[in-house]
């Protein structure tokens, strides 16, 4: 198998599984690249959250929440938390004590991407800079403003349907489905229908 051809559909799946299942294990996250995104463009607000997290992380919210509950049900609920902490009542009822990365961590993660990418282009013997989108883009949308104006519509388009979907195609289609999660099948079948019905649109204006 050369460096320069695609790899079979099988290797790449394997990768990309080891990778959701390491970024899981070392973060206790999903992975998410455009949730990362979001989070590096609103980087104070995250800050903000991140320290009211940091502020609840010795289990001071779980203490509250699990005194509620007695209050409320008294000692017979108890049982129901087999794994309470029976002298201080921390860290039961949720998961205060997980607080989220810092955007730092976001940013490292993009830049390994774009570093792990350039390798792989060079060991193909590349990196090569394309001025054009190639023939069959420049035959459906000729002229200079389509081949920018397309692609920014469509950048933007992906990155407001992924947010609305609640995620994109790492936190659906490998994070997500890999959970069976029920949101996530669905999101992924819609990305695949999607994309299936522009390829023969595109077919067919060819």
């Amino acid at each position: 198998m050369s460096l320069a051809e695609p790899w079979p559909f099988w290797l790449g799946g394997a990768f990309l599984g080891a990778v959701t299942v390491v970024h899981l294990a070392w973060t206790g996250r999903i992975l998410s690249v455009s949730g990362i995104v979001a989070r590096m463009l609103r980087w104070r607000q995250d800050q903000h959250e991140r320290e009211s997290e940091l502020a609840l992380s010795k289990g001071s919210l779980d203490d509250a929440l699990l005194a509620a509950t007695l209050r409320q049900f008294g000692e017979q609920a108890r049982a129901l938390a087999p794994s309470c902490d029976e002298d201080s009542m921390s860290g039961v009822c949720g998961s205060s004590n997980r607080v989220r990365l810092p955007v730092s961590a976001g940013a490292v993660f993009l830049v390994a991407m774009a570093i792990g990418g350039t390798i792989s282009a060079l060991l193909a013997g590349g990196p090569t800079i394309e001025w054009t989108l190639g023939d069959e883009f420049e035959r459906l949308a000729p002229g200079a403003f389509a081949s920018v104006a397309l692609p920014l519509a469509g950048g933007l388009m992906v990155g407001f349907g992924a947010r609305m979907a609640g995620g994109c195609t790492s936190s659906h289609g490998l994070s997500g489905c890999a959970r069976l999660e029920r949101g996530s099948l669905m999101a992924t079948a819609a990305f695949f229908a999607g994309g299936v019905a522009i390829s023969l649109l595109l077919e067919r204006l060819s």
